[in-house]
This record gives C-alpha cells, sequence and structure tokens, in this order.
C-alpha cells in the first residue's frame, strides 16, 4: 500500500547453524532445524517461530535420531586437495503437509548424506515432533556423499540431489 514497512526482530544467539526451510501450505509456526556441530550427536533441534508479526517467540524441541558424526572432508580422484564440509550442518530442508524433511552431511570416517522426514505434529501448539524415517545416502564402497539438498512433492514423494566422489571418482 506504500505506507512504512512493519518489522520485528528476534534474536537468538548461538554456535550452530539453522536450516530455513522453503514452507509449503500452512503451518501453525515458522520452523527451522538445527544440527549440531560436534564430533557426535544424536539431536537435532527443531525452532518453531510463533507469532512472527505480532510478538514472536522462539520454542524449542529437541529431537532424539540415529548418531551422526563430524563429516570427514572427502576424498576426489586426481587431487590431494578436499572440498571442505564445513561441519554437520542443515544444507536444505522443507516444510510440506505437517512435515519437515532435512538433510546434512555426517560421517567422520566416510562422509555420507543423511536425510530426516519429521513429523511436526502441528508442534508447539498441539503434539510433539516425531522422527518418521532417516536415512543415509551410501554410493557404494569408498564413495562418499555430500553436499546435498532435499525437496518434496504434493503427493510425499523425496528426492534428494548430492555430491559424490572417492579416490577412483571425479567429484559428480
Amino acid at each position: 500500500t506504500g505506507g512504512a514497512p512493519l518489522t520485528r526482530s528476534l534474536l537468538h544467539v548461538g554456535s550452530q547453524s539453522w536450516g530455513i526451510p522453503v514452507m509449503y501450505g500452512t503451518a501453525p509456526a515458522f520452523y527451522m532445524v538445527e544440527a549440531f556441530e560436534s564430533s557426535s550427536s544424536s539431536t537435532l533441534r527443531l525452532h518453531a517461530i510463533t507469532d512472527p508479526l505480532g510478538t514472536p517467540a522462539d520454542t524449542t524441541f529437541d529431537l532424539s535420531v540415529p548418531t551422526y558424526t563430524f563429516p570427514e572432508d572427502p576424498p576426489p580422484q586426481g587431487t590431494s586437495v578436499r572440498p571442505e564440509t564445513v561441519e554437520a550442518r542443515i544444507w536444505s530442508c522443507v516444510f510440506r503437509d505437517g512435515k519437515l524433511y532435512a538433510t546434512h552431511h555426517q560421517g567422520s570416517q566416510r562422509a555420507l548424506q543423511r536425510w530426516y522426514e519429521i513429523d511436526m505434529a502441528s508442534w508447539p501448539q498441539s503434539g510433539i515432533p516425531t522422527l518418521v524415517q532417516s536415512g543415509d545416502i551410501d554410493p557404494g564402497p569408498g564413495l562418499r556423499s555430500f553436499f546435498g539438498s532435499i525437496g518434496v512433492d504434493g503427493q510425499g514423494n523425496v528426492g534428494l540431489c548430492y555430491a559424490r566422489s572417492g579416490t577412483s571418482e571425479f567429484i559428480s
């Protein structure tokens, strides 16, 4: 309308990176997901920002997941220079039809792309989030998967793209 913009601010100070999902449809909150950047963890922290245009508030929930570790920097064929995987931060996530899908790489011995499907159960209004399923993308012996991106269509079909490499395979 040409009027002054409405702004709100909610500052959360921490040492972790948060995945901010593409949001499809309605949700009781704006969600974010955080993987812990430590040597090993079995927790994802879910954030729900409520009333973002009024008095925003951040509610958190610690979700138990299979243990993940700080990822190695994967070796590619033909060079000793390895791509920096940074840490186990969430690289991609999406919310659709009540579920949050997320991915990150993990694996101190062999970097593998990890993915999650989380039923948000209308949290924080009612219910609590639960892990529906998760898994690692394992392209085969000696190969690594990393730098993933996840998406889901309206029928619940999940697609995951990622890079892969190994000492006998260029990054592809």
